[in-house]
């Protein structure tokens, strides 16, 4: 006797329809994201993935702190939204290019020229001139700071996320830089000294404006909370010299971070300024088919033997 979809009685249907819902809902809860993130965004970057023009006020990244002796006190003239560097002073800083999603950012306050440090025509223009020399007390220390948002569901605000969440960028400095996660725990802007803050995830030393260096922060080396989380780029600008020095002279400085990139485990979640709509892989589309193919199986056993 053969078995077919007319064979099928309306208890037969209705089970193989409860098998293959069930295999829906499975197939949707593997699907449903358990993170999200929002404002990660690349130095530069607007909330639309362009690029803010040279000498213009970039969103998202701002130096939360800065210092013209060292750390030992801020200096306020340099803090605030970060600026845009222009096309041509990065060409003549001999930096490595700026991206077509992220560009090099400068602390407010920066001049075009190293000897005209003040005045509308040369501050905020776009140049890169700091105060800055040496590793004593005319060192430059900025903090550049990104504030973004992880949610992970059923996670309560300010709880450390428990998934294996990842942050991957790509970095150049001038001159070295230690980048932090949450250097004064959950929801503090890291608006004091660099010697207040822990939870640094790597430092890079001097001579890093023409050279550029893939880092992760993860689980492992860093806290994510649920809820606001502070990445802070302590920039030092120290004229390339190893020690003290007399000199109060302004150097070029700046930063750029670009390919800005998120994942959950092995799934990524956001790309260079913008949320990533999850693919389902192979791993999670084979636990739905298989019910659907169990319960029809079943059923078909069933019938097979009643006749």
């Amino acid at each position: 006797m053969m078995c077919n979809a007319h064979n099928l009685t309306p208890v037969t249907a209705r089970k193989l329809l409860f098998g293959a819902f069930a295999a829906v809902l499975l197939l949707h809860s593997d699907l449903r994201a358990q993170v999200t993130i929002a404002n990660l965004f690349n130095t530069g970057q607007t909330s639309s993935q362009g690029l803010t023009a040279g000498g213009s006020a970039v969103s998202f990244w701002s130096v939360t702190y800065a210092s013209s002796n060292g750390g030992s006190s801020a200096n306020t003239t340099f803090q605030g939204a970060a600026y845009a560097i222009t096309a041509s002073a990065v060409s003549a800083s001999g930096y490595t290019p700026s991206t077509s999603t992220a560009e090099w950012i400068v602390a407010p306050g920066a001049s075009t020229s190293s000897t005209t440090t003040s005045g509308s025509k040369y501050v905020n223009k776009g140049g890169n001139y700091l105060p800055g020399n040496g590793t004593g007390a005319n060192e430059g220390l900025f903090v550049y700071t990104l504030a973004f948002n992880l949610t992970q569901t059923g996670l309560a605000v300010g709880a450390v996320i428990t998934a294996p969440v990842s942050i991957d960028m790509t970095i150049a400095a001038d001159d070295g830089y230690t980048i932090y996660l949450n250097p004064l725990g959950y929801n503090a802007s890291p608006t004091t000294a660099p010697s207040n803050y822990t939870n640094s995830i790597i430092s890079i030393p001097q001579g890093q404006w023409s050279a550029t260096s893939q880092v992760i922060a993860n689980t492992s080396n860093a806290t994510f909370y649920n809820g606001v989380n502070y990445l802070a780029i302590v920039v030092d600008n120290t004229n390339g010299i190893s020690g003290s020095s007399s000199s109060t002279a302004w150097n070029e400085t700046g930063l750029l971070d670009y390919n800005m990139s998120a994942w959950n485990g092995t799934t990524e979640i956001w790309a260079n300024g913008a949320a990533v709509v999850p693919v389902p892989e192979v791993g999670t589309w084979i636990p739905g088919l298989f019910g659907v193919l169990l319960a029809g199986y079943t059923q078909l056993r069933r019938r097979l033997k009643a006749a």
